[in-house]
């Protein structure tokens, strides 16, 4: 995916000028101007105006492409949040092409490089070893191409007990009032996945450092929308909201499922949003 960005600074007017543009043109003067939009020739407002500047940028991203030159600019990469969460779907959709082309236009550095390869880890957990490992193995390849020689992490001793401490500490972060609830039926119906829940996926993998529990909670509402599991999708909105992500974080996430999923995905998230506004005012936030 290509993107170009663009945009204007103003003042909105309490008033209507002119009788050009549309939309808010008539009540937009753009700093250093004192006209609105709507006074100005269509070829004046183009020349400054956000859609203008966007379609500039997007231009030179097309033509890097066209020329096999590669991403155009350095410094304009995807944004961390939005790149960890499109490379989270990618590889439990198996999409590899478009997994690649994430890579490609977010990481610059060791630590973007750190971020991809434990977003990619933890997919073991709601997508199985063989999605990880694949995934993994693309990232490596990307991640060395861009940047040359790198060292991934030592990995962390595997210690039951700090892993029970920060698994239950996390797990009730995420699950709130309904933990104690949700751990008993949990107990009643497999008590080895009710262990390995605290063990091996809060403390062992979520706990990790590197990312940050929200970042990790909106990766996984991606990859819970792509894979259509509606169940756990809706707990793990309502988890992101109460380790601190934010409604416009989600519906930003929400966005990045639609563009790599399809509408129906993204809307899965949008109703849990819904769903879950109203829901947590009484949830110790």
């Amino acid at each position: 995916t290509l993107f170009g960005v663009g945009s204007v600074e103003g003042q909105v007017q309490n008033e209507e000028r002119g009788a050009g543009g549309f939309g808010y043109d008539a009540m937009f003067v753009p700093t250093g101007h004192d006209r609105t939009f709507a006074e100005m020739s269509g070829e004046e407002k183009s020349s400054m105006s956000h859609r203008g500047a966007a379609v500039t940028d997007l231009a030179r991203h097309i033509q890097a492409v066209v020329s096999g030159t590669g991403h155009a600019v350095v410094d304009d990469a995807l944004p961390r949040t939005d790149a960890l969460i499109m490379a989270s779907v990618h590889a439990v959709t198996g999409n590899d092409e478009r997994l690649r082309s994430t890579i490609l236009h977010f990481v610059r550095d060791i630590d973007d490089a750190r971020a991809v390869h434990e977003a990619l880890l933890q997919s073991y957990l709601f997508a199985g070893f063989p999605v990880a490992l694949e995934s993994l193995a693309i990232a490596d390849e990307e991640c060395r191409a861009i940047l040359g020689e790198l060292q991934w992490p030592d990995p962390e001793p595997f210690d039951v007990e700090l892993f029970v401490s920060r698994g239950e500490e996390l797990c009730r972060r995420v699950y709130g009032s309904v933990y104690d609830k949700m751990m008993t039926r949990l107990g009643s119906i497999t008590p080895e996945l009710r262990s390995w829940m605290i063990v091996e996926g809060y403390g062992k993998t979520l706990s990790r450092p590197i990312l940050d529990v929200v970042e990790r909670e909106l990766c996984i509402v991606g990859i819970l929308a792509a894979l259509d599991r509606e169940t756990q999708l809706r707990s793990h909105v309502r988890g992101a909201l109460l380790v601190g992500a934010t409604v416009d974080q989600l519906r930003m996430c929400a966005d990045v499922v639609t563009e790599t999923c399809g509408r129906g995905a993204g809307e899965a998230v949008l109703r849990n949003i819904l769903l879950q506004e109203g829901s947590l005012t009484n949830d110790g936030r």
